[in-house]
């Protein structure tokens, strides 16, 4: 009765040791709790841990690959490879050139040459300028039309298509005015905005102006998505 009641005052004592996060002598033979406590304690993983590793790693994995699946089905501003949202603008400030030299000459004496003003339209697709369901409209419009594909790769390299006189040219989107492709369509929208209400931009006399209008006086005039495509075409097929 004695040794029965000197075990139990040990195990007590194994118990109280494992409460205070103190690593003691403990007499007999451990239990699976105990021996969990004493690895931890030490510093060693407890078993199971290489599995949970696994499981991790299988997770960041299956987030990269949905990520990159994102990227490539997600419409972009920027839908050539390796092209920054500044070669963009540069691009628009060309078509602005190229469509209304009057307007653009003020702006470059605004020092807004870099089409920083048109900065938020460009990157959000317009979705802050325009109605919600006007927005839907001209995405809509600019995926039927095709304007995402990428003349280096968006359709196929094989597919070919002929002429009206026969021969066989590769499909390269922008080649010919008022053809879609590579963002064009929807950069010469975003430029039928700002030449429908050039009388704002000459209304500026400092680049802040200009950046103030775009916000809000240029973004009220924009109410039809249809009315900036139809002027977006016509504009395309100025060379």
């Amino acid at each position: 009765t004695t040794v029965g009641t000197t075990s139990t005052t040990v195990g007590t004592t194994s118990t109280t040791v494992g409460t205070t996060s103190t690593v003691g002598i403990i007499t007999g033979a451990p239990s699976t709790t105990e021996t969990k406590f004493l690895d931890v304690s030490l510093g060693q993983k407890p078993p199971g841990s290489s599995v949970v590793s696994k499981s991790t790693t299988s997770s960041k994995r299956a987030d990269e690959t949905r990520s990159e699946t994102g990227k490539k089905e997600t419409f972009s501003c920027s839908p050539q490879k390796n092209e920054t949202v500044r070669d963009v603008l540069r691009e628009l400030g060309r078509i602005l050139k190229r469509c209304d030299p009057p307007m653009w000459k003020h702006i470059l004496l605004l020092n807004s040459g870099d089409c920083m003003f048109a900065f938020r339209a460009v990157v959000v697709l317009l979705c802050r300028e325009l109605p919600a369901t006007e927005t839907v409209f001209l995405w809509e419009t600019l995926m039927a039309r095709r304007d995402f594909e990428t003349s280096d790769g968006g359709r196929d390299e094989d597919e070919e298509r002929k002429d009206s006189r026969g021969s066989i040219q590769k499909n390269d989107p922008g080649s010919i005015p008022g053809e879609c492709g590579d963002g064009t369509l929807f950069l010469h929208v975003v430029a039928a905005a700002f030449i429908n209400s050039r009388h704002l931009v000459f209304a500026c006399a400092e680049s802040d102006d200009l950046l103030n209008a775009s916000h809000h006086a240029v973004r009220a005039r924009m109410t039809s998505s249809a009315a900036l495509v139809q002027t977006a075409t016509k504009l395309m097929q100025r060379v």
